[in-house]
C-alpha cells in the first residue's frame, strides 16, 4: 500500500499546501472588490472560480480512474500481495479525494451562487 500512498499523499499535500498559502490573498482580493470594485466580482471573480470548478471534472475523473485501476488490481493479482497491496492504496487514494472533493465541489456551487446574488 505504501508505494501507492505515499507518492499520492504527497501529490494531494502539495495541492493542499498551495491552496492554504493562497487562500488569504484570495479573501483580501474579494474583499477589495467589494469595497472598492464590485463590478469586478462579476467580471474576475465570478469567472476564476467557475474555470476552478470545472478542473474538478478531470481531478474526479483522475480519482476514479485510481480508484477503478486498484479494484482491477485487487481482482486480477489477488494472490500476489505486493500488488494487492498497492490496488488497496490506489483504492484509497482514489476514494478519499473525491468524496472530498465532492464536499468542496458543492462548497464552490453555493459560493459561486452567493456572488452571482451581490
Amino acid at each position: 500500500m505504501v508505494y501507492a500512498t505515499i507518492p499520492l499523499s504527497i501529490l494531494f499535500l502539495g495541492i493542499c499546501i498551495g491552496v492554504a498559502f493562497r487562500t488569504d490573498k484570495d479573501f483580501e482580493r474579494v474583499t477589495t472588490f467589494l469595497k472598492e470594485i464590485p463590478a469586478s466580482i462579476q467580471t474576475e471573480e465570478i469567472p476564476g472560480k467557475e474555470k476552478v470548478m470545472k478542473s474538478f471534472d478531470f481531478i474526479k475523473k483522475v480519482e476514479i480512474t485510481v480508484f477503478i485501476m486498484g479494484l482491477v488490481l485487487i481482482v486480477y493479482f489477488w494472490r500476489n500481495e505486493l500488488i494487492r497491496g498497492l490496488g488497496i492504496g490506489f483504492v484509497i487514494m482514489g476514494a478519499s479525494p473525491f468524496t472530498f472533493d465532492y464536499m468542496v465541489e458543492s462548497r464552490g456551487e453555493t459560493y459561486i451562487q452567493f456572488l452571482k446574488s451581490l
